[in-house]
Parts: C-alpha cells; structure tokens; sequence
C-alpha cells in the first residue's frame, strides 16, 4: 500500500475510492491479483464501505 498523510479533503468519496482500490491491491498481494477494474461491484462496495469507516475512525480521533 502507498503512504498518503492523513488530512481532511473536499472529495471525501474520492478519498474513500483510492482507500478502497489500495485495501484491495494490499489483500491481493500473493493472491490472484485482479485488478481493482476486475472486481465484482458488491465486493467494490465492501470494500469502499471498509475504507468509509476506517476514515470514520481516524476522524474521531484514534488514529
């Protein structure tokens, strides 16, 4: 996964697009490695779910 320094931005759900394809390329390492284009829709939105509340939790400070 590539470092990125936390910081509040003004295209939240493009933030949580990049955090969920980074999440997903992360979990692929060794795997079948499909490309984030490759992914099923529902499994996208899981993973864009996931990166939401991770956001979610480093915004309220426990990060």
């Amino acid at each position: 996964m590539s470092r990125h320094r936390f910081c509040m931005t003004n295209d939240r759900d493009g933030f949580i697009e990049e955090l969920a394809q980074e999440l997903w390329e992360e979990r692929q390492v060794g795997a079948d490695e499909s490309s984030w284009s490759q992914v099923p829709p529902e499994m996208q939105q899981e993973f864009r779910n996931l990166a939401a509340d991770t956001l979610r939790f480093l915004e309220h400070g426990h990060g």
